[in-house]
């Protein structure tokens, strides 16, 4: 819809907000404790503060 590639729709655009909003809000269970340890693409800095990075990640 954004791109103009479909028309407007409000179920489906209020879908998709949902969609966002609850993987915004999901964020930080993508990096649970100890799964920063071997092969990882995650920012060093995620690992060396988690207990600053949780909030951050969840806030709304």
């Amino acid at each position: 819809m954004m791109k103009g590639e479909l028309e407007y729709n409000p179920a489906i655009a209020k879908a998709a907000i949902l969609t966002l909003s609850a993987s915004a809000k999901s964020f930080g269970d993508f990096f649970p404790e100890g799964s920063g340890d071997g092969d990882t693409t995650a920012a060093p800095a995620i690992w060396g503060d988690a207990e600053a990075f949780r909030p951050r990640s969840t806030s709304t």
